[in-house]
Formats: C-alpha cells, structure tokens, sequence
C-alpha cells in the first residue's frame, strides 16, 4: 500500500512503560528505552517502535510514535476494572506514601495527540510523550477514584521497599498469587512517573483538552452505566 501511495501517514502508539522501571522525573524522549526487564510485551514494543521508524524512512510514509502513560477512560478495560474491583473489596493498599506521580493519560487527550501528530508534517520520524497536563498523584488518583464510585478511600500501606521486593519471591511465598498484583500495581503506580510532554507542547500543539478530573468523571459514570462497579 505504501508503495501505491496509499499510505502516507502512520501513527503508532507505543508506551512510557518502555522506559526503565525507576523513578522519573521529567524524562524526555532523548532517554532511551530500557534495554531489559520489561516483560515480553514492553520489548516487543521497542521493537515495534524502530521497525515502524525505519519501515516509514525506507518507504517514505511518515511515521510518528506516540507513548501515553496510563491510558483511562469509559472503554478501558484492563486497568481500572481490576484496580476498581480490588477497591471495591478493599483489598487495595497504597504503594508507600503515594505521593509518586502517575503518567496519567485520557483517551480523549491521547486522542487529541493523534490528529495533532497527523496535522503536523515536521512530525515524521518522531516520537512524543503523551500525558494529562498536569498529572497526579498516586493519592489523588486512587482519591478521586473512590470519590466518584462511591467506595471508602484505602488506608492501608505496603512498604515501597517491600512491593520491590516481593516480584521476584518464589510463587510458593506468594500468598493469593498476591506478588503478581503487586507487581503490576508497582509498575503502575510504585514509582515517580514525571515524564516530559514538552516536546508535544512545543511541536504538536499538544494541550490536553480534558482534565483529569472530567476524565475520570466520565469514565466512572460510563462504568456505572455498563453494571461495572
């Protein structure tokens, strides 16, 4: 098709999840991605993310990598249905303090990143952060959650140093399989996730059109609509 001239644009949407599981603060797209340690899916994303750059370059199709952070909103049906559920029986517990900031994203505003990068011709061969503007906290998130939906607000803690930990125990010391979850919460929520949109805002124009607080708003009002709170 690209040899026909039907196609001439390609956005692809990769993840910040492919950035190195460690705090961040500010990080922009000149850091690479992590070379190991993130799962099958993640590096087959970095994958993806260079054969799409170098397909466009050789074809002369423009390319654009889009990274959202946490994607939210009333179709998502990964992340806020399990983190809801786990909410909902009170079997949710803070990763430390909570005070990491989250890499937040809606799909309204990633949507709004997409035709951004489609109307900007400089933007081939290119890739872009994507998040809320700003983001939030791990409290304010999980707050505003229990907020909307109706559900006490956790209290419990687990320690920072133990979610780190508790990934790599064997499956045996794993009460509940309760490691597993942990381990997708810590990449979640269990580190500073501040990453820079600064190039979107400077090349694309990029400016979330929907706060995080109507976000989240209309996501829970669509789950509770579908029966799933």
């Amino acid at each position: 098709l690209a040899q026909q001239g039907r196609v001439r644009q390609f956005v692809l949407l990769s993840s910040l999840g492919v950035h190195a599981l460690r705090d961040h603060h500010g990080t922009d797209e000149t850091v690479s991605p992590a070379e190991r340690g993130l799962g099958d899916c993640l590096h087959s994303l970095v994958e993806a993310e260079g054969l799409a750059l170098d397909w466009g370059a050789t074809h002369g199709v423009s390319v654009t990598v889009l990274r959202p952070g946490l994607i939210y909103g009333p179709r998502e049906r990964w992340v806020l249905p399990q983190l809801l559920r786990r909410l909902r029986e009170q079997s949710f517990r803070f990763l430390g303090a909570g005070t990491q900031t989250l890499s937040n994203t809606g799909v309204d505003n990633l949507a709004s990143a997409v035709f951004a990068a489609l109307d900007a011709p400089h933007a081939a061969g290119q890739i872009y952060h994507i998040t809320d503007d700003p983001v939030v906290t791990q409290l304010e998130f999980i707050g505003t959650i229990c907020a909307l939906a109706g559900y006490p607000e956790p209290r419990a803690a687990l320690p920072l140093a133990w979610a780190r930990l508790a990934p790599r125990f064997p499956r045996w010391l794993r009460p509940n399989d309760e490691a597993d979850e942990t381990e997708t919460e810590l990449r979640l929520l269990g580190w500073n996730r501040g990453f820079s949109i600064a190039k979107a805002q400077r090349e694309l124009g990029y400016r979330p059109p929907v706060s995080f607080a109507e976000g989240m708003r209309q996501t829970i009002d669509s789950y509770r609509t579908q029966g799933l709170l």
